[in-house]
């Protein structure tokens, strides 16, 4: 007997799922506060805005390196009109607001929807997007698998190493073998959406482009949680301070796959608590990963803001 589940069934689903999550997690970290509260009571916590403004800084120029690799990505497919970059900006930091409604595909949507499509048809925008999260979280998830293969007690060691090993494999076959992987995945769409789709791809110099901009949007993501934690008091050692770094990104991305789950809320900072508690910082742990929720809404805040102007500017100048 098939069952069917219509297309609102699933959207309720997806939200009580989210709601549940952020609920436990909250619950979580009220009864971890309310445990650690003589522990975070005698803490000294004394604010340096020097580095919070750097962490803040870190997280703006991460954002904007993504933006730049969406420019790229597009501007190389694109047979007429290229983007500028704060065009760029207002196409990807605007739609990314739509993070934080369940569901991931909002901002591709409405991206597709506001591109020129007589220079650019939407399944370019879907790949150029695609390529953009699949290579950013092999990046962070290597660098978060090899932090518990050296560092973690949280799995054991041989585990961790097979993990990471594959997952290095699988970023390795994607690297060489992307326009394969593409082309089994539009195709695969093709028998699900009975239309035909346009494949496209792109070339080793432009795929090692983008790697080295993701790998340095990602360096600076890691870093601004280290310069957050200073910001915010702790002095931390340099294995606290690897621990910061990794278990951000990891869980950061970890998150960001948790599709169901508006903006990762309470993924990120679950996993994020798990990493930094192993090692017995337990006001680092609770604090930090809400810090760094709040730093990374104020960047999406004000990227937003000013995505917005841009936007109009660029549908004013399609109008005319």
């Amino acid at each position: 007997m098939k069952i069917s589940i219509s297309k609102r069934a699933r959207r309720v689903a997806q939200s009580l799922a989210a709601v549940l999550v952020v609920a436990l997690v909250v619950y979580f970290f009220r009864n971890q506060f309310i445990k650690n509260w003589e522990q975070l009571r005698n803490a000294r916590f004394s604010l340096n805005y020097g580095f919070l403004v750097l962490s803040f800084v870190c997280i703006l120029f991460s954002y904007l390196v993504i933006t730049a690799m969406w420019r790229n990505g597009m501007n190389f497919l694109s047979t007429a009109r290229k983007f500028s970059f704060t065009e760029s900006i207002g196409m990807v930091n605007t739609t990314q607001l739509t993070k934080y409604i369940p569901g991931k595909v909002w901002g591709y949507a409405m991206q597709m929807a506001l591109v020129d499509r007589s220079s650019l048809p939407v399944s370019a925008v879907l790949y150029v997007n695609i390529l953009l999260a699949l290579t950013n979280s092999f990046l962070a998830l290597t660098v978060g698998g090899l932090y518990f293969c050296l560092s973690s007690l949280l799995i054991t060691r041989s585990v961790a190493i097979i993990a990471t090993a594959a997952l290095i494999l699988a970023y390795v076959f994607f690297l060489l073998f992307n326009g394969r992987f593409f082309t089994l995945l539009i195709r695969f769409s093709e028998l699900i959406l009975k239309r035909k789709i346009i494949s496209y791809q792109i070339g080793r110099s432009e795929m090692a482009r983008l790697q080295v901009l993701s790998l340095i949007s990602t360096l600076a993501f890691g870093l601004s949680a280290v310069l957050c934690s200073w910001g915010i008091g702790f002095r931390t050692s340099p294995q606290v301070a690897w621990s910061v770094c990794a278990g951000f990104l990891f869980s950061d991305t970890v998150g960001f796959l948790a599709f169901f789950v508006p903006g990762g809320i309470g993924v990120r900072e679950g996993l994020f608590y798990l990493v930094l508690s192993e090692y017995g910082a337990g006001a680092l742990a609770l604090i930090l990963p809400i810090a760094m929720r709040l730093m990374s809404m104020l960047v999406d805040a004000l990227l937003g803001l000013l995505g917005l102007v841009y936007l109009r500017k660029y549908m004013n100048e399609g109008a005319n």
